[in-house]
């Protein structure tokens, strides 16, 4: 698995910019959470040729240290931060019988989607029958702005 800023599925493959980050900041909260920037997903399924054009269920979900499910803000509320994909591994063209597949599995949550506490470890957990696979990351909050000169209201020159 691997986490990236953003990205772009397309039938040649997956475009992904900044991949491969274990720490991001958050923006806070008045309710003590921090929103996530925008983040994508992705996970690597890889099949055996006995498992090459079947339809497997797949299941995504982001955990906390406890193994909490989190959230993911909608427009309806908050939903637990699951996602359930129908995967097929297609048999490679041109390649010989009995060759294994590799297929992404590729979500993309928007900014501000995602709402966690800070800082804290997160895990995006992927399982598929019997196989799991999972990619941790820390989050942070955003740190405050640098100020120059005084602050507003404190009585010094501007």
């Amino acid at each position: 698995m691997v986490l990236a800023d953003t990205g772009r599925q397309t039938p040649a493959g997956l475009s992904l910019l900044q991949v491969g980050w274990k720490a991001t900041f958050g923006l806070s909260q008045p309710d003590g959470s921090v929103m996530l920037p925008e983040q994508a997903v992705v996970a690597f399924v890889e099949a055996e040729f006995g498992e090459v054009n079947r339809v497997h269920e797949a299941e995504l979900r982001l955990v906390n240290a406890d193994e909490v499910t989190q959230q993911i803000r909608t427009p309806r509320g908050l939903i637990p931060a699951e996602v359930h994909r129908q995967v097929l591994a297609p048999q490679v063209l041109g390649a010989t019988a009995g060759s294994d597949s590799l297929t992404p599995i590729f979500i993309q949550f928007p900014a501000g989607s995602l709402s966690v506490s800070a800082p804290g470890w997160y895990r995006w957990i992927c399982t598929i029958g019997e196989a799991r696979g999972e990619m941790g990351f820390q989050v942070n909050p955003q740190p405050n702005p640098q100020t120059f000169g005084p602050l507003p209201g404190s009585g010094g020159p501007n």
